[in-house]
């Protein structure tokens, strides 16, 4: 049976870029959280200036280990990145001006999920069409709104 319940979605990145600078970002979001057994999908609407209109969603199976997390955007922007600690992994990134080769080096996931709350912690270094790019360091947290 697939539940499904209303959340509010916060995304806090502080990204420190190969040359130095440090960037943080701050985002929230309304959403919903479909659990089915121990899978997960947590979906939510992005309209970056970038991106354009953009459907997130994030997967994971409660229990699994190593934990795998994944994240696909469907829409003006595609993209279907797999996280799990101590881990490469090469995936596409699709926007309107062409395709970009992503390649990721995930260092730590971690997922909480508890009577209504939960958080993610993603640390990983991001390639991005072979060069690097920097170190990311995301939060996303969620909470039920019902």
């Amino acid at each position: 049976m697939m539940m499904e319940k209303p959340v509010l979605i916060k995304v806090n990145s502080r990204i420190r870029h190969t040359k130095g600078e440090e960037e943080t970002l701050s985002s929230s979001y309304t959403g919903t959280l479909y659990q089915k057994g121990e899978e997960f999908t947590l979906k939510y609407q992005e309209n970056a200036e970038e991106m354009g209109k953009t459907s997130t969603y994030i997967k994971w199976v409660a229990g699994n280990q190593p934990i795998k997390l994944t994240i696909i955007r469907y829409g003006e922007t595609k993209m279907n990145q797999v996280f799990r600690s101590g881990s490469t992994e090469r995936s596409q990134y699709q926007i309107p001006n062409g395709v970009m080769e992503l390649e990721t080096f995930t260092e730590q996931v971690a997922i909480q999920n508890t009577a209504g709350l939960g958080k993610i912690t993603l640390i990983y270094q991001l390639k991005l069409n072979k060069q690097p790019i920097g170190f990311y360091s995301l939060v996303i947290s969620f909470t039920e709104t019902e």
